[in-house]
């Protein structure tokens, strides 16, 4: 089953197969190459409108077209929903282990056509045992509590799907879906759901945390509705700036009284999350440490160290591509990200990595010096605070 990001997870239990997650802003070529390479026997969306063009340019013949409201042209999932329970269930149920395939996550397609990266219940389930073995429960901790996630991120994506969905529905936890997203105009809407909410953790990529900044600093009385059950946030995608990181710290402290532990996860689609900041820092650009079950293996490129990784959260290989499968695993089996990392203190490797930005963006000037990207990026964006929310490096005249 192919599913558009915003679709419930329920729906790929009716169809006892993969669910296989693409991103709406995949346009009709992307789509078609994702439909190619999965071969999917049914396709969900919310509606249909949005997306009639796009099935139009597909060959959908023996495909089932289901939508949640029905809409013409469409199967209304409410009922498929009224189906019968059988025995066919137990047998799908007893099928189930940890080498069946619960999804295919594609990737960007930044680089290239998206890939469809397997997702094995027991690569999605490893992810949350290593994430939950690092939990200590605070002083504070009510175990009576039960957890409370807002979350805006679209399940096509790991921490939306396999991190913060998932992990939520492995706590006994409640799942709000946030209509708001940190883009202009649609930001007020996060604001008003946390603030109703009061989640105990908050996640997202930093250009949320620069707008969740500027909101609680014009309105203090959603600054203590934010923080009133908040025991820690985490950021990823991107570094954070300092700058953004110091305007967090001074907003918990004038609510709270106390700093917020901001953590951060590093993975990518092929491999989850991989490394962990899970101790309270006073910097950022960490990656921290591997997660329990991780290996991860730094190996030489230039003046770098490239970082990859083995372990029962990497996928096997992509679906269908072995010559792709060849490039991106080494001799021993070790998935290769294309990232650089370093040791925060050489001499103490357990004070954990640093991102040193990608292996394969960096570039030379003609006066032969190298460009590190990923780490002048951040540096940039830290002189230039607050009038520079991100930045983007690029070589002059070069693609």
């Amino acid at each position: 089953m192919i599913a558009t990001p915003s679709s419930g997870n329920v729906a790929s239990a009716l169809r006892n197969g993969s669910i296989v997650w693409t991103k709406i802003a995949f346009g009709c070529t992307a789509l078609k190459h994702c439909f190619n390479a999965v071969k999917p026997k049914a396709i969900f969306v919310q509606t249909m409108n949005p997306f009639r063009k796009a099935l139009a340019t597909l060959p959908l013949e023996g495909v089932a077209i289901i939508s949640a409201d029905g809409s013409e042209g469409s199967e209304a999932f409410a009922k498929l929903a009224e189906t019968p329970v059988t025995s066919v269930v137990d047998t799908a149920m007893d099928w189930l282990g940890p080498d069946s395939i619960g999804k295919y996550l594609f990737t960007s397609g930044s680089t290239g056509m998206p890939k469809p990266a397997p997702q094995t219940q027991g690569q999605m389930t490893a992810q949350i045992a290593a994430r939950n073995a690092l939990d200590q429960p605070l002083p504070d901790h009510d175990p009576n509590e039960v957890l409370q996630n807002l979350d805006w991120m679209p399940w096509s994506h790991i921490s939306g799907g396999n991190v913060n969905y998932n992990g939520c529905l492995a706590l006994g936890g409640t799942f709000h879906i946030d209509e708001g997203r940190p883009m202009p105009g649609l930001f007020a809407t996060t604001m008003k759901n946390a603030a109703e909410v009061r989640p105990q953790y908050f996640g997202s990529a930093p250009i949320a945390y620069a707008m969740l900044a500027e909101a609680m600093e014009q309105d203090p009385e959603f600054r203590d509705a934010f923080f009133s059950r908040m025991k820690y946030m985490v950021y990823g995608g991107a570094t954070l700036s300092d700058d953004l990181y110091d305007r967090i710290q001074a907003l918990a402290i004038a609510s709270t009284g106390e700093r917020i532990p901001l953590i951060t996860m590093y993975g990518a689609t092929e491999t989850q999350g991989i490394t962990m900041v899970h101790w309270e820092l006073e910097r950022v650009g960490m990656v921290g440490l591997p997660l329990p079950g991780q290996t991860l293996k730094l190996v030489p490129s230039g003046n770098k160290m490239e970082v990859r990784v083995k372990g029962p959260m990497v996928m096997a290989g992509y679906l269908n591509l072995p010559e792709k499968n060849k490039d991106v695993f080494d001799e021993e089996g070790f998935y290769c990200l294309g990232d650089a990392t370093r040791f925060s203190d050489p001499d103490h490797p357990e004070k954990g990595l640093v991102f040193d930005g990608r292996v394969t963006e960096d570039f030379k000037l003609n006066s032969g010096t190298w460009v590190s990207v990923g780490t002048l990026r951040p540096d940039i964006v830290a002189a230039c605070a607050p009038l520079v929310a991100d930045a983007v490096v690029c070589g002059q005249d070069k693609p």
